[in-house]
């Protein structure tokens, strides 16, 4: 078989191929995670490490704080507290691109807010001197509350990867 004849038979056959989900992200811009189920298989598997500093932060995640309509809790609202450390902790071992972006939502339930173009919070992160803005406008942020929208920890979810993350911090 010649090249073109094998070229025009793989564009005809491929779309009947991917899984219906791909196809549905592709043409749905509303889904909540926009094409995080078109990534390919993470390249590298969670270690119990990581997945020990998961579940502390889901145990924290649900501790109230002075932030969000509780008392002061050393734990959860002091600056390299347990929480904040377990997230910056947490940052720094999913935001290297081996990771989907559906990989990080099944370790960490849902986000607090998933934010594209157009959503203050977009606007706000675009602000941060040190975020370098993705060249993909279909890029979105997937945000963790560290102290309410006070202080939050963001990843960033590109063409269904987790690229990057970064932190708002107030800053008073």
């Amino acid at each position: 078989m010649n090249a073109k004849r094998l070229a025009l038979l793989l564009v005809c056959l491929l779309p009947a191929c991917l899984p219906a989900s791909v196809n549905e992200t592709s043409q749905n811009n509303n889904a909540p995670i926009a094409n995080a189920t078109a990534s390919p298989t993470p390249t590298r598997p969670v270690d119990a490490t990581t997945l020990e500093l998961v579940a502390e932060y889901l145990a924290l995640r649900s501790v109230p704080g002075q932030f969000n309509g509780g008392e002061w809790n050393e734990d959860v609202d002091r600056w390299m507290g347990r929480k904040h450390s377990v997230m910056l902790e947490l940052s720094a071992r999913l935001s290297n691109g081996d990771f989907s972006c559906k990989q990080l939502t099944d370790l960490l339930p849902e986000p607090d807010h998933i934010v594209q173009g157009g959503d203050p919070l977009h606007d706000l992160i675009q602000t941060i001197p040190a975020y370098q803005a993705s060249q993909n406008d279909a890029a979105q942020f997937l945000v963790y509350e560290w102290r309410g929208t006070h202080d939050f920890l963001f990843f960033v979810c590109e063409n269904g990867r987790i690229t990057g993350s970064g932190w708002w911090y107030a800053g008073e």
